[in-house]
């Protein structure tokens, strides 16, 4: 079921960020820098949803906890904008800018699934609970 969690929401995602990749594109001077913005907007969207609905029984309700989360999942999203942003402007030299960062999001669906639930939402996180363990 989670996987299936995880792929509805990433669609639902991957949709608002093309729209945003059309917005941005169209609308600023940004150019291909537009892309990598939009999908770092779009990550946190994904990480709300994915937090209440994919991975709500991972969800540590200690103090601090959510912000571990949330700092481990943007961690990814760093390195994961990095490979989107490469595969982006690959694929742009081939298609238009819509279809390229629709390659982009596939590109890195699937080590963003994996890595969020073996590392950012895995029950029992040692670092986790390092970081929202009250001081003492």
């Amino acid at each position: 079921m989670r996987p299936a969690q995880f792929a509805a929401i990433g669609a639902f995602c991957a949709v608002v960020q093309l729209g945003l990749l059309a917005a941005l594109t169209e609308g600023t001077e940004l150019g291909s820098l537009s892309n990598a913005a939009s999908f770092l907007i779009a990550a946190q969207l994904n990480f709300g949803l994915n937090s209440v609905v994919t991975w709500r029984d991972r969800m540590h309700r200690r103090p601090g906890a959510l912000l571990a989360q949330l700092l481990g999942f943007n961690a990814l999203i760093l390195v994961a904008v990095l490979l989107n942003q490469a595969i982006y402007l690959v694929a742009l030299r081939a298609v238009p800018y819509l279809a390229a960062g629709a390659i982009g999001i596939g590109g890195t669906t699937l080590a963003k699934y994996s890595i969020a639930d073996r590392w950012i939402f895995r029950k029992g996180r040692r670092l986790l609970r390092a970081v929202a363990a009250p001081p003492g």
